[in-house]
């Protein structure tokens, strides 16, 4: 959000409609939701003292997968790039600006949210019974 700011103030999006802010904006919103229901899921699988180390693990390769990092052409390899959760949102942030919305995208996160959802929910309560028995 800093760097929006920022580029907000300095014009980088001056030529960019108010259509294509507002469906980037919308395409940042709901992948902050799937990484959290991710974070959120990882946070009630794993052991306590794991948890970040194995979520740094899982995160940082899913983050260069998705270009998160920068452009990357993995050729052969580009449906891994389309069908992870960070690749589906940095398209879908890509199409937003751009005043499109990507189907596919905006499937595949909603997919990783009813996953990481249902996984936390379930976690949530294994913990409640371990804890209220």
């Amino acid at each position: 959000m800093p760097f929006a700011v920022i580029g907000l103030l300095f014009g980088a999006f001056a030529t960019a409609t108010p259509t294509a802010l507002s469906l980037g904006l919308l395409a940042l919103i709901g992948g902050a939701l799937v990484h959290g229901c991710l974070g959120l899921a990882l946070g009630y699988w794993l052991p306590a003292r794991g948890a970040l180390p194995i979520a740094n693990l899982i995160y940082f390769p899913l983050s260069f997968l998705g270009g998160l990092f920068g452009p990357v052409d993995f050729g052969v390899l580009q449906p891994l790039h389309t069908w992870s959760p960070t690749g589906a949102w940095s398209d879908l942030i890509a199409s937003g600006l751009g005043s499109n919305i990507s189907w596919l995208a905006l499937g595949i996160l909603a997919g990783y949210f009813v996953i990481c959802t249902t996984a936390a929910i379930i976690g949530y309560r294994r913990v409640q019974e371990t804890i209220y028995r």
